[in-house]
């Protein structure tokens, strides 16, 4: 591992250099984002407004201010801080790990990082397994699946009847990035949703007018795109009997768990922690990563006959429990020694 960890070595090194700064106003705890905008950005928010001590939220920081502990919100970026700023080593770092990707570092250099930090929370069993396979010290690491708002996100007062409403969702943003076009399967999508014509079909999410096949999509009489602020997407999901996810790649997906809060049935493909949060045939339906749009149509028509409640079966995965679960650990670990340098 000589390429990661003697870059490592040389930062933390120059960071001993450093004259040492008076440090006042520490913040408690800093949540570290990817661009802003991205999902991520938004779990931080979340947690952090349950976070009864001293929070900031940064999307990619030229700086990283003092503070007692960090959440890096993707491994990527806690590796890259290592290297820009060693010197946090003396602090709480918790990494939120929600699925592979290629960051440019070998497993054996992701595992030399991630061995220096306090605490992974791996956001679905699949992360956990393969963290442990890399070389990650199984001590290290906590399942911490995703959450909704459980105020924000509850179940329409009106009783629908299934056979009637038939309304099934999809709530996914377009990006044309080709790791995303592959992880979200937007072409398996338009065809499940053509599938679904005798359905009641709504799509939420932003940038859809950038599909090369939109227009295709606005042509279907059955389907309904909105582009609305987040704020709306609780009435949404109110009107939805059945959700659909088809990604192949996943950490989650956050909205398979405000559908379920809302008690929408899900149907979504396995990956992310959907087996985590999903038993099949008992509180939704899941499905494997290949199968067809006819597969995958037949489970949603199985699911409106279904009459169970998905709400109860979530109803402790809030933002509120997990920012409890991180708090807890600063609260417990502060001032104590994180890691064992070389």
């Amino acid at each position: 591992m000589a390429g990661y960890r003697f870059q490592f070595e040389l930062a933390r090194l120059r960071a001993t250099l450093l004259p040492r700064r008076r440090v006042s106003n520490l913040y408690d705890l800093i949540f570290v984002c990817p661009e802003k905008g991205w999902v991520l950005e938004g779990i931080c928010r979340d947690l952090a407004a349950h976070i009864p001590g001293r929070t900031l939220v940064l999307c990619q920081p030229a700086q990283l201010p003092a503070s007692r502990a960090y959440f890096f919100s993707h491994y990527s970026l806690f590796t890259a801080a290592l290297l820009r700023f060693p010197q946090i080593l003396s602090c709480l770092n918790f990494v939120y790990y929600t699925h592979t990707r290629d960051i440019g570092l070998a497993d054996y250099e992701i595992a030399f990082a991630l061995n220096k930090c306090s605490k992974i929370y791996a956001m679905n069993s699949a992360c956990v397994r393969e963290l442990v396979a890399i070389g990650v010290e199984n001590s290290r690491i906590s399942l911490m699946v995703g959450a909704a708002d459980e105020m924000r996100f509850t179940p329409s007062p009106i009783v629908r009847l299934a056979a009637k409403s038939r309304c099934v969702g999809f709530v996914v943003g377009f990006r044309s990035h080709a790791h995303y076009r592959t992880r979200k399967n937007y072409d398996l999508m338009v065809d499940v949703i053509k599938e679904l014509k005798d359905c009641n079909v709504v799509l939420v999410g932003p940038n859809w007018d950038q599909y090369e096949r939109f227009s295709e999509l606005r042509s279907l009489g059955h389907l309904r795109y909105l582009n609305v602020p987040y704020e709306r997407y609780p009435a949404i999901y109110r009107e939805m009997d059945v959700f659909v996810s088809v990604s192949s790649l996943e950490g989650g997906p956050i909205p398979l768990v405000e559908a379920m809060m809302s008690n929408v049935i899900p149907v979504v493909s396995n990956t992310g922690f959907a087996t985590d949060i999903v038993e099949h045939g008992k509180n939704g339906f899941v499905f494997s990563t290949d199968a067809t749009a006819a597969e995958i149509s037949r489970l949603v028509r199985l699911a409106f006959t279904q009459q169970f409640s998905t709400r109860t079966t979530v109803e402790k995965l809030t933002w509120k429990s997990l920012s409890a679960t991180i708090w807890e650990g600063v609260a417990c670990e502060r001032g104590a020694a994180q890691i064992d340098t070389p």
